[in-house]
């Protein structure tokens, strides 16, 4: 499992971006709370259609859940489209991403 963090800077304890889609990067955890990656966002200050480019660069880089502070409707119906979970979160990024993912693992 590969989660991303929507985050204002590179630092893993950076606190969650309230913008999904226009954060300014992105940080890729595995399920172990392990940073994997750094994504820039080239997205982040376009002025219309960030959410559909943005789910095709998260896509790209097989992300399955997003985590950010605020997710648009529009947002949150692309990422479901291509099976990228969406979880509203708050706090440091490094935190944040073991919450995601207790909250997406199916029960047993």
């Amino acid at each position: 499992m590969k989660i991303a963090v929507a985050a204002d800077t590179t630092n893993t304890d950076a606190p969650v971006s309230m913008h999904a889609a226009r954060a300014p990067c992105y940080l890729v955890y595995n399920e172990n709370g392990e940073l994997l990656d750094t994504i820039t966002n080239p997205y982040h200050s376009v002025e219309r259609g960030a959410a559909p480019r943005v789910t095709q660069l998260l896509q790209e880089y097989q992300i399955n859940a997003l985590v950010a502070g605020e997710f648009g409707g529009r947002f949150i119906d692309l990422l479901e489209e291509k099976s990228i979970a969406a979880v509203t979160a708050q706090g440091p990024a490094n935190k944040a991403v073991k919450d995601a993912v207790r909250s997406t693992k199916p029960v047993e």
